[in-house]
């Protein structure tokens, strides 16, 4: 799923999910304008989970090695000052527990974790009033 953001002035707010979250541990290192984004079922391991698929499937290590130099892991850490707000998914068929629990620890603070009752797509009702609250806030915040 791809990446949105939204530029207010000088500073951008954006929303990734899948992929789009897994990217945004880079982006929210290479473009430093972003105060807040939103990242929704994201790996902290893209590497890892192209070595050990979640449908217990053969892994390809060559193509895991290629990928890891983009691991979110390596880069989300680096985020602050903008603020993260990550979301997970209790039945995500693609992003594994410990992968969720890899990025929450590996990103930098100001952060929010939640974790919601749903698929990797999202589609309940709270992870999008969730969403749109902290947004709201953050956009508030800037006014300040």
């Amino acid at each position: 799923q791809p990446a949105h953001s939204m530029e207010l002035g000088l500073q951008k707010y954006g929303t990734g999910s899948s992929y789009g979250a897994t990217m945004g541990g880079l982006v929210a290192v290479g473009e430093r304008r972003f105060r807040a984004l939103v990242l929704m079922g994201g790996y902290a391991s893209i590497s890892d989970s192209i070595r050990y698929p979640k449908d217990g499937s053969p892994g390809n290590q060559k193509v895991a090695e290629i990928f890891s130099v983009i691991d979110a892991e390596r880069f989300i850490g680096q985020a602050a000052p903008a603020a993260l707000f990550l979301q997970f998914a209790r039945y995500d068929r693609f992003i594994t527990e410990a992968q969720a629990n890899r990025y929450d620890k590996a990103a930098s603070t100001p952060k929010l974790v939640r974790w919601y009752d749903c698929g990797h797509e999202f589609n309940d009702a709270q992870s999008t009033a969730d969403r749109e609250d902290w947004l709201a806030q953050q956009l508030s915040l800037a006014g300040r």
